[in-house]
């Protein structure tokens, strides 16, 4: 029983004291494409497409404020960490064959 309070005063301590720092390329764009059309959102099917298909896929996206702080006091928004956002993924995938295959995805950000 003390060890666990010891422990847990001492990750409250460390906590608390820990500072949030965002670096410049923070993607708050969750949204991830499968490169293949028979994959779901960003999960590729199990089955491989026919021998040399391809598919391409392009999503945009536009947020305001995607990331803002608030404080807890009194719900007062305090400022923006990030501002407007553009966000472009261009998706892709290509068959060798019925074993082999390869997705990619370039994700863009604005």
């Amino acid at each position: 029983m003390t060890r666990t309070f010891c422990a847990a005063l001492l990750l409250v301590a460390v906590a608390s004291s820990a500072q949030v720092t965002l670096p410049e390329n923070f993607a708050t764009e969750r949204l991830r494409l499968s490169g293949a059309r028979s994959g779901i959102i960003d999960v590729s099917w199990a089955s491989m497409p026919d021998h040399f298909a391809w598919d391409v896929g392009v999503w945009g996206s536009y947020s305001k404020n995607p990331l803002v702080l608030y404080r807890l006091s009194d719900g007062q928004r305090v400022g923006s960490l990030l501002a407007d956002r553009v966000g472009l993924s261009a998706a892709g995938a290509f068959s060798f064959n019925k074993r082999i295959g390869i997705d990619f995805e370039i994700p863009m950000v604005a």
